[in-house]
């Protein structure tokens, strides 16, 4: 290359540089309108596909449970990224599911694919060659095509067995053109369909910690109450015959808001919390020499100690509970559960 020509390229490096930073340079508070704008956009997009949904989409869950084999999801370009993602979902409910880069598969790996497969193939024209000519082929091999495309009288959708259409009315660029609401709405769509089986599974949570060992949902699925909760001599507990006074000041040295009320083999007979406290002051009444079992709240709800930490959460969070005490097989208590020792934990 000569120099002059290396010079001629970094002054047009050079040039378009600086037009790169003349647009940057000039964000002002209109630009939030424009992102708001976007959104906006892609909102209806996902509206409008809510509401033009109808039984097919029943059709189209039931062939991907009544599925023998594995389900393949076939894609290219940004279809092909969505792709990716909706196998990855569906694997982690425990469907047997991977992803098939179209391009591949049309040079070898649509062979990986036998009779009572299930293809799932996504293309919003439903007419990118690569794609087709996969699916096309796929059918041959006995697998059962379903599509999803924006366009339902494309050629991909004539040799599907179901199809599902994504009604966008226009991209969210000011040219029509760059893939962002029809994006949007085939990943929500997809997002749709795999909840949609996990719930006709009734996927636990003891399935899906199984499917994710590790990481932060892992550790959400995975972690138990007795790993988190207070125990031994941090338990604040009292027996049922000391006063209320006593069973403040534990309270208060607990620094959880509650204490339990126990026999001296262990056993749960009631809780005390600051709100029975301030209920307590209310009444105006001659309280704190009182025994601890004529104010306590029997038969408290608990958990076990092997229960896992996010059921204890969503139980504090339906019934309204900050605290609550654990017990094992034989109601024994062996701890105390905080709120907030879960939302530290990063399950909340």
């Amino acid at each position: 290359m000569s120099k002059t020509s290396t010079e001629d390229m970094r002054c047009q490096a050079t040039r378009e540089s600086e037009q790169f930073s003349d647009a940057t340079s000039d964000f002002k508070p209109d630009s939030i309108q424009f992102i708001r704008q976007v959104l906006n956009c892609e909102i209806r997009a996902i509206e409008l596909l809510s509401k033009s949904l109808g039984s097919e989409v029943c059709e189209f869950a039931n062939a991907m449970i009544a599925c023998n084999g594995r389900i393949v999801v076939l894609g290219v370009g940004k279809s092909g990224i969505i792709g990716m993602k909706f196998a990855g979902i569906l694997a982690s409910i425990g469907c047997p599911a991977y992803f098939m880069h179209a391009t591949e598969a049309v040079h070898g790996d649509i062979g990986s694919l036998k009779f009572g497969d299930v293809l799932i193939a996504l293309s919003m024209s439903g007419e990118t060659t690569e794609t087709v000519d996969a699916a096309f082929a796929a059918t041959k091999l006995g697998a059962s095509l379903l599509v999803i495309t924006g366009n339902p009288n494309s050629t991909l959708a004539s040799f599907a067995s179901c199809v599902l259409s994504i009604p966008v009315q226009s991209e969210a660029d000011a040219f029509n053109i760059i893939p962002t609401a029809s994006t949007t709405a085939m990943l929500a769509l997809s997002d749709g369909i795999a909840l949609l089986l996990s719930h006709r599974k009734k996927t636990s949570a003891e399935e899906l910690s199984r499917f994710h060992p590790a990481g932060s949902i892992g550790r959400r699925l995975l972690m138990k109450v007795d790993v988190l909760m207070k125990c031994d001599e941090d338990i604040p507990r009292v027996s049922q015959y000391q006063s209320v006074e006593i069973a403040v000041r534990t309270m208060t040295a607990g620094k959880l808001g509650i204490v339990l009320v126990s026999t001296p083999e262990n056993e749960l007979l009631g809780i005390f919390t600051d709100g029975d406290l301030r209920r307590l002051v209310d009444a105006d009444i001659k309280w704190l020499q009182k025994d601890i079992r004529d104010v306590m709240t029997p038969n408290p709800v608990t958990v076990e100690e092997t229960i896992s930490a996010i059921s204890c959460l969503q139980i504090m969070t339906r019934r309204k509970i900050s605290a609550m005490p654990v017990i094992d097989e034989l109601k024994k208590i062996v701890g105390i559960i905080h709120l907030h020792q879960l939302i530290d934990a990063g399950i909340g």
